[in-house]
């Protein structure tokens, strides 16, 4: 009995890669895509100038395809912003947006309606985590904490005192942070 492989990668011509992907879910599991994939930014233009024919220049897709993918992200990260006035409102760590109450709502509405400041955009960056959320610090904090202990328990003490240096950091930055987040929801519910 002869078995074959799937082929899920195939190179193209002029840097273009096709890469087959899964769907996920449960009804509709197992079904599969090919997505372009390009080596280079000046690939991806070539092949979308070519692609859409006149119609639109290769930057003019790219530039499209980056401007959803930024909405997306920054409209994904000021929705957050409801989950964590849920979680700090309701004290608790699981509490979402839907946690919130029409008051609650309506007083977050009554303050200033901007989640994400222009400041904030400028400054985003897309793949890049921000260090200062505190759901971000508290994980780098337990992992500095891990890792003194792991350090600590391989006798290498140096590498130890760095990591109790940086969790003390970081343990700083969250009660900082959680203060600076308390007053501004205080001053939000008046």
């Amino acid at each position: 009995m002869t078995t074959t492989e799937e082929i899920t990668e195939k190179n193209m011509e002029n840097g273009v890669i096709l890469k087959q992907k899964s769907l996920d879910g449960e009804k509709i599991k197992g079904f599969k895509f090919w997505v372009t994939q390009f080596e280079s930014l000046d690939k991806a233009i070539s092949h979308f100038t070519k692609a859409a024919k006149g119609m639109k220049t290769g930057e003019e897709v790219i530039c499209g395809i980056l401007n959803s993918a930024l909405v997306s992200r920054l409209r994904s990260q000021a929705t957050q912003f409801f989950v964590e006035q849920a979680k700090d409102l309701h004290d608790d760590d699981k509490a979402s947006a839907a946690d919130l109450t029409l008051e609650e709502i309506d007083k977050l509405r009554s303050s200033n309606r901007i989640v994400i400041t222009e400041e904030d955009a400028m400054a985003y960056v897309p793949g890049e985590r921000d260090n200062d959320a505190l759901a971000s610090l508290r994980k780098l904090r337990d992992e500095a904490r891990k890792m003194a202990v792991k350090f600590k328990d391989e006798g290498k003490l140096e590498l130890a005192r760095e990591k109790v240096k940086q969790f003390a950091e970081y343990d700083s930055r969250i009660k900082q942070k959680e203060a600076e987040e308390g007053a501004k929801l205080l001053a939000l519910l008046g």
